[in-house]
């Protein structure tokens, strides 16, 4: 038996009812309100707003759009900027609210890693200062280069140093760790990044440094079949993707042109354009 095919019909309409989804911003109520300026093209931008460029095309966003204030209540901080200025470009944005800015870049924590932001806050590892931690290393260090025989190496340094690292004190009833490096480095390694750790001062550091982060790379890829793997920063190629695409589609839309002669539409770059915004769910 031949498999059954669909009407023609119904493949246009699913087809359209597809692309309403992710055009809704090219289409009124909105194309006319909608500031489609692709700043980003003269200015570098920053990850803050480069991610506000893409968030406020998402199709989510016209759901915060069309509800005005009436949802404050149940959204997420970043929502709530979406809602208010969502309409408006970065540049626009930030001269309608001289605050938006920097509340938008801490709003952005909520967003889970697929969306390519670099998270700030507990995720970075902080720097060791603890002076007597630091000395009893360097003395246990010390006795290590200077004897081989495990009787006259410093192990009551690496005693101490160990109790130091491990010390926790209570706060609202809860133990935390006294040093923040012990929940950084937790964090991190949780979250399935690597950490590197070399000594400032030696060197050619930076070379070696290099080499470690490209082997470790190399091996990833090895493992990951066809060698893909998750990017940190997708923001860059979004905005390209997006300008591309809106250059395209918005001359066509506004086409005075009979149906038969209007351009058609450059699917390929449609379906990069959605694909930005199909494989990264809308977090909530």
């Amino acid at each position: 038996m031949k498999p059954e095919q669909r009407p023609k019909n119904s493949i246009y309409a699913e087809r359209r009812r597809e692309s309403l989804e992710f055009l809704w911003h090219l289409h009124p109520p909105y194309l006319e309100k909608y500031d489609h300026t692709h700043w980003w093209r003269k200015d570098r931008p920053t990850q803050d707003a480069a991610m506000w460029e893409v968030l406020r095309r998402h199709p989510q966003a016209e759901k915060l759009l069309s509800h005005g204030q009436s949802l404050n209540s149940n959204l997420l901080e970043f929502e709530a900027h979406i809602q208010r200025f969502g309409h408006l470009s970065w540049p626009e944005a930030i001269q309608s609210h001289i605050k938006f800015a920097k509340y938008w870049g801490k709003s952005l924590l909520a967003l889970p890693p697929q969306w390519g932001v670099v998270k700030q806050g507990m995720f970075d590892v902080d720097l060791i200062q603890d002076h007597d931690l630091k000395e009893f290393g360097r003395r246990f260090n010390d006795s290590l280069q200077r004897y081989q025989s495990p009787e006259k190496i410093d192990h009551d340094a690496s005693r101490r140093a160990y109790q130091i690292w491990n010390a926790t004190r209570v706060i609202d009833r809860m133990k935390v760790p006294v040093l923040n490096s012990n929940v950084s480095a937790f964090n991190e390694l949780f979250n399935g990044n690597v950490l590197v750790g070399f000594d400032p001062t030696k060197p050619g550091i930076v070379e070696m440094v290099e080499k470690t982060v490209r082997r470790i790379v190399d091996e990833i890829k090895s493992i990951e079949k066809g060698g893909s793997f998750a990017r940190k920063l997708y923001w860059v190629a979004w905005l390209d993707v997006i300008a591309q695409f809106e250059d395209s589609e918005i001359p066509r839309l506004l086409s005075h042109l009979p149906p038969r002669k209007i351009p058609i539409r450059d699917d390929q770059l449609f379906a990069r354009y959605r694909r930005s915004y199909k494989n990264r769910p809308w977090p909530s």
